[in-house]
């Protein structure tokens, strides 16, 4: 119950989710990873067009490590994280 989803349309996923949301994070790995452990995100979700943006404006362009895909895309062009904060 405390713990919070990130996703670009905060009040759309904190409805879907019953828990909180934040918008997504663009931070250096150790600011982005204690970000996720003070807020308690223990679930990401993406468009494939914010999924786009938020890797490009990532340290390196990369998807950050604690972002662990729970499935392949769903077929609205969903993307669907696990938060693993090291």
């Amino acid at each position: 119950p405390d713990e919070a989803v990130m996703g670009e349309i905060t009040s759309y996923w904190a409805w879907y989710a019953d828990r909180p949301a934040v918008h997504p994070v663009t931070a250096d790995r150790d600011r982005f990873e204690a970000i996720l452990r003070r807020l308690r995100v223990r679930a990401a979700v993406f468009s494939d067009s914010a999924l786009a943006d938020f890797i490009a404006h990532s340290p390196g362009t990369a998807l950050p490590a604690a972002l662990v895909p729970e499935s392949a895309p769903l077929p609205a062009g969903v993307h669907w994280f696990r938060v693993v904060p090291r």
